[in-house]
């Protein structure tokens, strides 16, 4: 028996010939994180769920920390917590290698890096931001 032109058109589940919505995955789009997904990964402690995502408007990944014993550094820390600031906030994340996307222009995180904890000294964060950014953002956990 052969189908008429018009039942192989429909899509499967649609009713009165209507046409279901088209829902795709975050994933099958490449959309970036949202705040709140971000906030979710970072609390569970699972950063593995950070691999294959793009850096977007809200994050900014580094592989290791800001190397603050020169002036470039601090300058690197200074101007990437400023244009979060300019902006709508965002989260720079340590421990994250990146490398570019097949499809995107951003970079797509590629895997974990661990660091040695102690490389990261928050106060001293701190006096790089407080020196050389002012007004000096709201900031949060290190």
């Amino acid at each position: 028996m052969r189908e008429s032109r018009q039942s192989r058109g429909k899509l499967q589940g649609a009713e009165n010939g209507s046409t279901p919505p088209l829902v795709l995955p975050r994933e099958t789009l490449n959309m970036p994180l949202t705040p709140d997904r971000i906030r979710e990964i970072l609390q569970s402690g699972d950063f593995s769920q950070f691999v294959g995502e793009p850096e977007g408007g809200i994050l900014d990944a580094k592989e290791q920390p800001y190397n603050l014993r020169g002036e470039a550094g601090k300058y690197d820390l200074a101007k990437d917590v400023s244009s979060f600031a300019n902006t709508d906030g965002g989260f720079i994340i340590i421990g994250l290698k990146t490398e570019p996307g097949k499809t995107l222009r951003s970079e797509v995180i590629k895997e974990i890096r661990t660091f040695n904890r102690d490389l990261i000294d928050g106060s001293e964060y701190d006096d790089v931001l407080r020196s050389w950014l002012y007004p000096l953002p709201k900031s949060g956990a290190h």
